[in-house]
């Protein structure tokens, strides 16, 4: 999202159109606070970055993945911090919450996927046999009750198709 926003064309105005509802906008890293804050800026919305959810290598995948092997001590420094952006960002309303509220994170690819497995109660193992495209939009609903649904994966309907790219 990051590098077709800071171009200024018709997938910034198609993100800002998207998400004309979200209370809070969270980045995880500096670089894009700094590129996505005055371009995203909005009254009375949050624009904040905490680099927890990095990308890293969350879990050792199953099956092993054939093109991606990080070194074993990678995922015991990852994984921690991930598992711990996912228990302090993906979570119910606080009870007293009377609203709905919309809430963008801006993070990799990796991150998002072990998001996904973690919400839905999958096995988070399965994190790598999902794949998305760079500057896709994921959608994740949490219901106060604590159900949740996935209201879309890897969506990039947004983007020309020459800007679509995976890694």
């Amino acid at each position: 999202i990051l590098k077709h926003l800071k171009e200024g064309t018709k997938n910034q105005r198609t993100f800002l159109e998207i998400f004309q509802q979200f209370t809070y906008l969270l980045t995880f890293s500096k670089l894009e606070f700094l590129c996505l804050q005055p371009q995203l800026s909005a009254p009375n919305v949050p624009v904040d970055y905490s680099e927890l959810a990095r990308e890293g290598a969350p879990i050792p995948p199953e099956p092993e993945a054939e093109s991606w092997n990080p070194e074993p001590w990678m995922f015991h420094r990852d994984g921690a911090r991930i598992e711990a952006a996912f228990r302090h960002f993906i979570h119910r309303a606080h009870p007293e919450q009377a609203e709905d509220s919309h809430e963008v994170l801006v993070c990799h690819g990796n991150v998002i996927r072990y998001f996904v497995c973690r919400a839905l109660q999958n096995d988070p193992a399965g994190w790598l046999r999902y794949g998305a495209a760079n500057g896709s939009i994921t959608h994740l609903a949490i219901r106060p009750s604590g159900n949740v649904s996935l209201k879309g994966f890897g969506e990039k309907g947004h983007l020309p198709p020459e800007m679509v790219t995976y890694n």
